[in-house]
């Protein structure tokens, strides 16, 4: 059982470092999202100041590129957010199996050792009563 146990713990070490992987991709997939999401944001009001201006409308074409370009970006980037969140979710369905299971073995020896431990109290009682004085 120790050499299970320890397979376990060594299993479930990986399981957590590949779940902190997807994590730490997740947050960089957010953070991209973020940062284009800004972008766009950005065109969107440099579009409204360029309406006000009639000289600067020649560059209205060029801002509506660059807002189409962000809005795919940041679609491509949601979608990949998804992936990442499926992704973390089962990896921590993953460890958290492993955990159960380590919970368990670790539950069952335990529960083996006490009762070879109360086995071998009785069969000391037992020897030490057959040595005491018959009343």
């Amino acid at each position: 059982m120790k050499d299970r146990e320890k397979l376990l713990s060594h299993l479930l070490s990986l399981r957590e470092m590949r779940l902190r992987e997807e994590v730490a991709t997740l947050k960089s997939h957010a953070a991209t999202r973020e940062r284009v999401q800004r972008g766009l944001d950005a065109a969107r009001d440099s579009a409204a100041e360029t309406i006000a201006s009639a000289s600067a409308l020649r560059d209205l074409g060029l801002i509506g590129e660059a807002r189409a370009v962000s809005m795919a970006r940041v679609n491509a980037t949601t979608l990949k957010i998804r992936e990442a969140s499926d992704r973390v979710s089962a990896a921590q369905r993953r460890a958290e199996a492993i955990r159960t299971a380590k919970a368990q073995l670790t539950k069952a020896r335990a529960l083996a050792q006490d009762q070879s431990h109360e086995h071998d109290n009785e069969q000391f009682q037992a020897w030490k009563r057959s040595f005491e004085p018959r009343r």
